[in-house]
């Protein structure tokens, strides 16, 4: 019947939808994770030469100054892909993009806008990698092996890690 037709074909949009936004989703999330691990490796490399002697405020004023350029570059490029991605999401399902994509990016959501939370994000995934780099040090850990810990432990560094063997 015709009813049941029109329920099928609604069906069957409803799955390509979920499935077409399953897949965006996998893919922002991967270019999220290259964009964060080539900036935890940038931070670490930025590390090397600045010693711990002094205070840890000293070293992550240096460190801040050194890696400025590349983690705003991150941000805007996390920024740009949620952006892009959202606004294909719309595409993707046939539907014209009204200005909607933006106005809800840019609006309050949960008392803050998308860019005011990722801002808050990033600056709490820096804290956790200069974390790791100083308890790396702290531990008197080569800079290869202050690598590999980064590396390893920069989506959830407060488990098993060597922040907690630092402290």
């Amino acid at each position: 019947s015709p009813k049941t037709r029109k329920t099928m074909d609604e069906l069957q949009k409803a799955k390509l939808f979920a499935s077409k936004r399953a897949q965006a989703e996998r893919n922002v999330k991967s270019h999220i994770n290259d964009i964060l691990s080539s900036l935890a490796k940038d931070i670490t490399d930025a590390s090397a030469g600045i010693s711990l002697v002094s205070s840890e405020t000293m070293f992550r004023d240096m460190l801040a100054a050194r890696t400025k350029g590349v983690v705003e570059d991150a941000t805007e490029k996390i920024d740009a892909y949620v952006k892009a991605y959202s606004k294909a999401s719309i595409t993707i399902l046939g539907d014209k993009d009204t200005g909607a994509t933006g106005r809800l990016l840019n609006s309050l959501l949960f008392g803050k806008t998308y860019k005011e939370r990722n801002d808050f994000y990033m600056k709490c995934f820096l804290d956790d990698v200069v974390k790791i780099i100083i308890a790396g040090k702290r531990l008197k850990m080569r800079q290869k092996d202050i690598e590999k810990a980064v590396d390893a432990q920069y989506e959830d560094p407060y488990t098993n890690g060597i922040i907690d063997r630092a402290n």
